[in-house]
């Protein structure tokens, strides 16, 4: 269990002493592949996670995000997206909030990872072309499921490489020619609207 009251005060995920981070609860070396990871109603803004994100081409790309998915996990909230946010940070000196100061929301480095029941809002990542999915990036194998994600911006997409089920997207901004709400991200029964 993850509760945002318990922040800093050395929880060990169970019921009674919840994890006070999403990252924390993926980092401990109780959670493995498989495990589902539930999230009590809060808003997360805490935490930032500096690993690369992904490679190409012989280098490594990646920026600050609030949650970093380096595990095959479920993680879903208990009490739905209106009721449990995870929130990035925008660069207050950057166009739309991109820029070198800006924090990302979820960045999944794992296959068949499941994100569900989250308002996902204002992430933001670097000008740069790989400064893609502001709001989630993620692996092709990867699903988003139940989810608004909004108010984020990025160079290429701030929904990018991943699966969209049930969701609002938008409204979101970018900068760049790939710039809209979804960049790689096939979606079913879900509403994209207002991305710019």
């Amino acid at each position: 269990y993850v509760d945002d009251d318990w922040y800093g005060k050395g929880g060990n995920g169970s019921t009674n002493a919840p994890y006070g981070s999403i990252q924390e609860a993926i980092d401990a070396e109780t959670t493995l592949d498989g495990h589902t990871i539930l999230v009590l109603p809060g808003v997360y803004t805490n935490g930032v996670n500096n690993e690369y994100h992904y490679e190409s081409g012989g280098q490594q790309y990646g920026y600050p995000c609030r949650v970093y998915v380096d595990k095959k996990l479920t993680i879903r909230s208990t009490d739905g997206r209106e009721k449990t946010h995870i929130v990035g940070y925008a660069d207050p000196t950057g166009n739309h909030g991109i820029g070198p100061n800006a924090i990302a929301c979820v960045v999944i480095a794992a296959d068949y990872v499941v994100i569900d029941g989250f308002t996902i809002r204002d992430g933001h990542t670097l000008t740069t072309a790989h400064g893609m999915g502001g709001g989630v990036y993620g692996k092709t194998s990867a699903h988003l499921i139940d989810c608004t994600v909004r108010d984020c911006a990025s160079r290429n997409g701030p929904v990018s490489y991943i699966n969209v089920h049930r969701c609002q997207i938008g409204p979101n901004n970018g900068w760049g020619s790939n710039s809209g709400g979804l960049y790689g991200a096939p979606a079913e029964n879900s509403i994209i609207v207002g991305n710019l």
